[in-house]
C-alpha cells in the first residue's frame, strides 16, 4: 500500500475516534447530572440575569396579576431560597421555577393540582428518572439567548432569502455548466463562489446569536418529541400540549441541523455550505417556521420548564428534614403553622405561627431572631402559594398578597436617604391594602431612619391603618411604647437571650408571648471589650433616664 494511503487511513481513523470520544463524553457530561447530590446543585454558579428573563419577558402580559416585587424578593432573600430549591437540569426549568416563585397563586384548585404533580414525581422515581434523562440530554443553553428569539419584536427581513435563493441557484447552474462549458463553467463557478462566500461570511456574523438559540431550540424540540410518550394521569395535560405541538417540534428538528452546523470540522462540507449558501437558506426557512409558530414553541418551552421545575421541588422535598403540604382556608384572613422553620437555616429552631385576626408586633434584642422570624413567615407563605410546600409540620392559611419592608436601602445615585427609602417601601404597602385579596404586610423596624418621637407616632398610625383595611401585619420593633399604643389590633410576642461576660450571647431563638423586658446592646459592647468608661457611663445614663 502506498505511503500516502496509509497516512490517509490513519487520519480518517483518528478523526472518527475523536468524534466518537467527543460524542460519548458529551453524553456522559449531561447524564452525570442525574447522579449529583443536592449540595452539588446548591453550589452551582447561577446567572440570575438569564434565570429571571422569562419572568421579565412575561411580566408585561400579566399587568393585573399580583407578583412578588423586587423589594419583597430581596427582603425574603429569595435568590438564596431559589438556590436551595433549584435542582433543575435545563434553562426552561430554572427560568420557570423562578417565575413560579414570583407569582403567589390565589387559586386553591390550581395549587392542589401542582401538589399532585410534585407528589407524583416524589413517589414515582422510575418515571422521574426517565424524564430527567431526557431533560439532561437537552441541558442548559451555554450561550446565545433563546428567549430573545422567542419574544423578539424585531421583524426578520425575509427579502434577503430571495437573494440567497437566487445566488444558490446560480451556483448550482454554474456547477452543472462545467459539464457543457468546461473551463468557462469553472470560471463562472469561481466568480459566484466568491460572491456567495462573502454573503455567507456576512450572514454568519449577523446571525451568530440566533444560530446558537436555534441550536438549543432543536434540543428542546427533541426533548419534546421524546416526552410525548409520558404516562397519563397527572401528566396528561402536559402530554396533550406536547402532542398538539409535535408537528412544530418535528419541523424545527428537520430544519435546524444545517443552521447549527459547526464550521471548521469538515473543510469540504464548509466549502459546499458557503458556496451553495445552504446555512443562509436554512436559517431563513427555520426563522419563518419559528415566526409562524411562536405561541406553540412557547407552550412547549413552558411545559418542559414546568416539568423540570416540579421535579426539582419533588427532590427538594425528599431531601428536606421537615416539610408539609399547606391547607388553604379562603376568607379566614389567618395564618397558622406548627414548628415552622426558615429553609435557609440548617437545623433552625422551629417556631409556631399564628397571625389573624389580630396582627403581631415583635420585640426583642438585636440578633435574638426577630428578622429571621419575619422571613420565616414570609418565605413559608410564599412557598405555600407557589409550590404547595411549607417548611413546617403543619400549615393552614388564607390566600394573601405578600409585601415586605425588611431591608430598605438608601440610594446615593438617586439622592435618596435611608428614611426616604423606608417611607417609599411602606407607602407601596399602604397603596395595596384597598383591594379584594388581603395583604400580608411584614415590616422590620419601621422608620428606624428617623427620630423616636416622630417614628413612634407615625408607626402607630400606619400599623393601625393596615389592620383597619384589608391586611394583616407582622411587625418587629425596638420601640416598646408602640406595643401599648397598637394593642387593639396587635398581639405582642418577643425573643430574648442571656448575656454574660464569660459565655457572651446565648439565644434560644424561641418566640414567646408578651413584650421583651431585656436589652443587650450595652452588654454586647461589654462582652466585645469596649472601654469600661463607655460601658459605665452608658449604664449610668440609662439609670438616670429611667428614674425620671
Amino acid at each position: 500500500m502506498p505511503q500516502q494511503w496509509i497516512g490517509i487511513a490513519f487520519f480518517v481513523v483518528a478523526i472518527v475516534g475523536i468524534l466518537f470520544w467527543e460524542k460519548k463524553q458529551w453524553k456522559g457530561d449531561d447524564l452525570s447530572y442525574l447522579k449529583k447530590s443536592p449540595k452539588d446543585f446548591w453550589e452551582r454558579k447561577r446567572n440570575f440575569i438569564s434565570i429571571k428573563k422569562l419572568f421579565i419577558k412575561n411580566l408585561k402580559y400579566e399587568e393585573n396579576r399580583h407578583y412578588i416585587d423586587d423589594q419583597t424578593w430581596s427582603d425574603l432573600e429569595m435568590d438564596k431560597v431559589f438556590r436551595n430549591l433549584d435542582m433543575t437540569l435545563t434553562t426552561p426549568g430554572e427560568q420557570r421555577l423562578y417565575e413560579l416563585l414570583r407569582y403567589p397563586e390565589m387559586d386553591k384548585k390550581l395549587l392542589l393540582h401542582r401538589n399532585e404533580i410534585i407528589d407524583f414525581f416524589q413517589n414515582n422515581k422510575e418515571s422521574r428518572d426517565h424524564i430527567r434523562e431526557i431533560l439532561a440530554r437537552m441541558g442548559r443553553q451555554n450561550s446565545g439567548e433563546i428567549l430573545d428569539l422567542l419574544y423578539s419584536t424585531e421583524k426578520i427581513n425575509f427579502n434577503k432569502k430571495k437573494i440567497y435563493d437566487l445566488f444558490s441557484t446560480l451556483a448550482i447552474a454554474a456547477a452543472i455548466s462545467i459539464v457543457f462549458l468546461g473551463m468557462q463553467g469553472v470560471f463562472m463557478l469561481i466568480m459566484i463562489s466568491i460572491i456567495n462566500m462573502y454573503l455567507h461570511h456576512n450572514l454568519n456574523k449577523e446571525i451568530q446569536g440566533s444560530v446558537k438559540a436555534i441550536t438549543y431550540l432543536s434540543s428542546i424540540a427533541k426533548a419534546s418529541s421524546k416526552l410525548c410518550d409520558m404516562e397519563d394521569g397527572v401528566l396528561e395535560d402536559y402530554k396533550k400540549i406536547l402532542k398538539e405541538n409535535s408537528a412544530v417540534a418535528d419541523v424545527i428538528l428537520k430544519n435546524s441541523s444545517m443552521v447549527g452546523r459547526i464550521e471548521g470540522l469538515d473543510f469540504i462540507g464548509d466549502y459546499i455550505n458557503s458556496v451553495f449558501l445552504m446555512q443562509g437558506r436554512a436559517y431563513y426557512k427555520i426563522m419563518g417556521n419559528i415566526s409562524n409558530s411562536l405561541e406553540e414553541i412557547k407552550n412547549i418551552y413552558s411545559v418542559l420548564g414546568e416539568i423540570d421545575a416540579f421535579i426539582s421541588v419533588a427532590m427538594y422535598r425528599e431531601n428536606s428534614k421537615l416539610f408539609s403540604v399547606p391547607e388553604f382556608v379562603k376568607g379566614s384572613k389567618t395564618i397558622t403553622a406548627v414548628n415552622a422553620v426558615n429553609p435557609l437555616i440548617e437545623d433552625g429552631v422551629p417556631n409556631p405561627i399564628h397571625i389573624g385576626p389580630k396582627g403581631i408586633i415583635l420585640t426583642g434584642s438585636n440578633m435574638s431572631g426577630k428578622s429571621t422570624y419575619l422571613r420565616t413567615v414570609g418565605v413559608n407563605v410564599l412557598m405555600a402559594q407557589t409550590l404547595c410546600t411549607v417548611m413546617a409540620d403543619k400549615y393552614q392559611g388564607d390566600f394573601f398578597k405578600i409585601m415586605t419592608s425588611i431591608s430598605p436601602k438608601d440610594d446615593i445615585e438617586q439622592g435618596k436617604s435611608y428614611y426616604l427609602g423606608e417611607a417609599e417601601a411602606v407607602r407601596r404597602i399602604l397603596m395595596s391594602v384597598e383591594e379584594e385579596i388581603p395583604v400580608l404586610c411584614i415590616i422590620d423596624e419601621i422608620f428606624r431612619g428617623t427620630n423616636p418621637i416622630e417614628r413612634i407616632s407615625a408607626s402607630a398610625e400606619i400599623l393601625n391603618y393596615l389592620m383597619e383595611h384589608n391586611a394583616i401585619a407582622l411587625v418587629a420593633t425596638h420601640d416598646l411604647e408602640l406595643t401599648e399604643i397598637v394593642k387593639k389590633y396587635y398581639n405582642s410576642y418577643y425573643f430574648s437571650e442571656l448575656v454574660s461576660e464569660e459565655d457572651g450571647l446565648d439565644f434560644d431563638y424561641t418566640i414567646k408571648e408578651g413584650v421583651s423586658n431585656t436589652r443587650n446592646a450595652i452588654k454586647l459592647l461589654k462582652y466585645l471589650g469596649y472601654p469600661d468608661t463607655i460601658i459605665t457611663n452608658a449604664e449610668k445614663r440609662i439609670d438616670e433616664e429611667n428614674a425620671i
